[in-house]
């Protein structure tokens, strides 16, 4: 943003917009406290000015009531000076600044319906640029001279857009049908679109009139990219009339955006593909993806592959290392990716990637021919990079976390921060090894905001213990335990001393809450995760493992649970039990179990075959196979993932379903579920609460509306996650 300093906006912050962190001193307290997701902030979507003297960024609050506001931010890369707000409506994303810095793109829903807008980024107002339907926009990028910009645009359908409801409200019709021809026709988080998909546009930047580039795509899901002269978009697609169960089928589309003509590159191997990037040069094409029938997500590593942007013949460059590009970490702040990402660096001569390993989210790169792989973060933390810039190895834009620091927007040098092994990697983090109990950036990392500052300050919050366990067949399992905030450190590890032992003796253990993550092919991670230390603070030790079918540990570590859960992953949790068990914080009489998702599906299990834990809570939870495979957003192809089918060949299913075990139960449980939650349907839960209350188990359901979806928990109203919250903290409370 080469006129920096003739940008005119507003304060940084105002009495009206401001989270409620800055009203009064009277909110300090010692401890992290529910409410204190009032107060977090996160933010997310950083991108480079073309100079790399600038970041532009979205920052996200809870203002005083109770909304979530959203603007738009510059920082300087150097550090030099505070964050400035460039954007005041409170509804704005997805910056995107232009190629010659002099204009702010960006999403906005100020005027009611999301369009584009943009601003002159030397001073001057907003101005909404398109004038689309009723719809969403998914993705947007500028062309490489600036004229337009291509963006991933769906339509809703006539009768369900904003008037057709202002106008039943006024005559009193009903809300219409929903006729649907397709399996994909609804997504968690995204609602019922039915025969609507996603459609490439390209608008001009100037008039903000528009033309369909690319429509093909069956399901709607593709990213794109334009080559470095503007010429040509790739185009990740499927064009498969069953696309969804025959990902096999996803290629790359090269549009020719003069012409409008199409071709489809030919020689890449059958599988999913994602992320597809142009190298500088518009020689080749990187991506993510695998070979096979296996969609993205899957136990599978997804890999990254190079493609010659003529002829499509394409190389892996990870198939010598066990790494995959969708090791995604969870966790409850900020807005994770759960995509691939990948950049080349400014040079071309390495591939950029963002890998989950061990419970943390890093920063690799390879070279294009697959030869060396570096490293270039390290530690527990989390790194989500979003951006590149600079010349030669390059610059990124990130946002970093970690176990006890919300996340902040950074910036990594990475011709100044050190390279590392993957065996030095491996070897992270190892037994007894506790996180940095404060941000810690490692060299050539700098941290360009503070917005948590006087929390981080406020708020006492102690850093987890790491812990490898042996399960009972040989496998090592990486174990964290959190403990409360003054608990006595020594006895954090269960290999201390005896004196460690004494001083967290009779009457002083701790109650303990062991906490299974969703997925599951996922992974606890190494940021900032409200909830546990929630949990810690009303004096509980969390302890949180990444069993067996969890990403971060190799192919093999994760597919040992395809299609068989409840077993290698049961092992595992017995394990993690005795550990408990045996923990010198811990009183083993007051143990509970929770997890929400598939670590919903591992509770109903663990309760199904033991009565160790006092108390349970199933979130969002899958109890019946059968069932949830028919009614569930995402489809799997029989035989695929789980042996059989949901209709006439369910043995193998019923065998993994919780609710088969449910009349041996006799532990308290909490159950909690959004009634719109699309990827695990309300009715798992309802089978859980229906036999418990048959049967007598104390129990209690907690039901949340149709507006909230699975991941409420992460990105609900601030006002339902603190009511699930203390739902939580109330039954385990109560049987503790």
């Amino acid at each position: 943003m080469a006129k920096r300093a003739a940008t005119k906006s507003p304060p940084t912050r105002t009495r009206r917009d401001a989270p409620a962190r800055s009203r009064s001193k009277s909110t300090r307290h010692a401890a992290v406290r529910i409410e204190d997701l009032r107060r977090l902030v996160s933010v997310s979507a950083p991108r480079f000015s073309p100079d790399g003297r600038d970041v532009v960024f979205v920052r996200k609050h809870v203002c005083r009531r109770a909304e979530t506001r959203t603007d738009i931010y510059v920082a300087p890369t150097d550090g030099s000076a505070e964050p400035r707000r460039l954007t005041t409506s409170g509804k704005d994303s997805l910056p995107r600044l232009s190629p010659d810095g002099s204009r702010l793109a960006f999403l906005s829903r100020r005027s009611g319906e999301q369009q584009v807008w943009t601003m002159p980024t030397d001073g001057g107002e907003p101005s909404a640029l398109t004038r689309l339907p009723d719809g969403a926009i998914r993705a947007m990028k500028w062309s490489p001279d600036g004229s337009s910009l291509a963006l991933s645009y769906r339509e809703t359908a006539e009768g369900f857009r904003a008037a057709d409801a202002k106008r039943r409200a006024e005559t009193s019709e009903s809300e219409p049908a929903r006729v649907i021809d397709d399996l994909w026709y609804r997504l968690d988080g995204d609602g019922y679109f039915g025969p609507q998909r996603f459609k490439l546009l390209l608008v001009d930047a100037d008039s903000g009139e528009h033309d369909t580039a690319y429509e093909a795509d069956r399901l709607g899901m593709f990213d794109f990219d334009f080559s470095p002269d503007g010429a040509t978009l790739a185009v990740t697609t499927n064009r498969h009339k069953k696309a969804m169960l025959e990902p096999r089928h996803t290629t790359i589309e090269l549009v020719d955006v003069a012409s409008g003509r199409v071709s489809q590159l030919p020689e890449l191997p059958e599988g999913p593909k994602a992320a597809v990037c142009f190298s500088p040069d518009g020689s080749r094409l990187a991506y993510a993806g695998r070979i096979g029938d296996d969609g993205m997500y899957s136990p599978e590593n997804a890999g990254l592959f190079i493609a010659d942007a003529g002829t499509g013949a394409a190389t892996p460059l990870l198939d010598k290392h066990d790494l995959c590009l969708m090791a995604i970490s969870i966790g409850d702040t900020g807005d994770p990716d759960f995509a691939p990402w990948l950049r080349f660096s400014p040079d071309g001569k390495r591939l950029l990637f963002r890998v989950g390993l061990h419970g943390a989210t890093h920063i690799a790169s390879v070279t294009s021919t697959g030869r060396s792989l570096a490293f270039h973060t390290a530690g527990q933390a989390e790194h989500d990079p979003a951006d590149v810039a600079g010349s030669r190895a390059g610059r990124l834009a990130l946002v970093h976390s970690t176990p006890t620091c919300p996340p902040e927007l950074a910036v990594l040098d990475l011709a100044a921060a050190p390279k590392h092994t993957l065996d030095e990697m491996l070897a992270q983090p190892r037994d007894g090894d506790t996180a940095p109990s404060d941000r810690s950036p490692g060299k050539g990392l700098t941290v360009l905001t503070s917005f948590n500052r006087e929390y981080e300050a406020d708020v006492a919050r102690t850093a987890p213990t790491t812990s490898w366990i042996t399960a009972e067949d040989g496998t090592r399992i990486h174990v964290r335990v959190l403990l409360p905030p003054g608990a006595d450190a020594a006895a954090a590890s269960p290999k201390s001393n005896g004196r460690a032992r004494r001083s967290a003796g009779k009457g002083k253990k701790l109650p303990a809450v062991l906490l299974i993550h969703g997925g599951p092919h996922a992974q606890y991670g190494s940021g900032f995760f409200h909830e546990m230390h929630t949990l810690a603070a009303q004096g509980y030790a969390v302890v949180y493992p990444n069993p067996r079918g969890s990403k971060g540990y190799g192919r093999d570590f994760c597919s040992a649970i395809r299609g068989a859960w409840g077993a290698a992953d049961w092992v595992d949790v017995q394990a993690v039990t005795a550990f408990m068990r045996d923990h010198p914080a811990i009183d083993a009489k007051r143990m509970a179990v929770a997890g929400g998702s598939y670590g919903g599906y591992m509770t109903n299990h663990v309760i199904g075959h033991t009565t160790e834990f006092a108390a349970a809570i199933t979130d969002r939870c899958v109890s019946n196979l059968v069932s949830h495979l028919g009614n569930s957003d995402y489809y799997h192809k029989p035989g695929r993932y789980f042996p059989g089918n949901f209709w006439d060949d369910i043995d193998a299913l019923w065998q993994q379903s919780p609710i088969r075990h449910m009349g041996k139960v006799k532990t308290p449980t909490l159950v909690i579920h959004s009634e719109g939650d699309l990827r695990c349907n309300v009715e798992q839960s309802e089978q859980v609460f229906a036999a418990l209350q048959i049967r007598g188990v104390p129990s209690r359901m907690v039901r949340y509306p149709k507006s909230t979806f699975h991941g409420m928990s992460r990105n609900g109203p601030v006002d339902l996650r603190e009511h699930r919250l203390r739902q939580i903290v109330d039954w385990l409370g109560r049987w503790m």
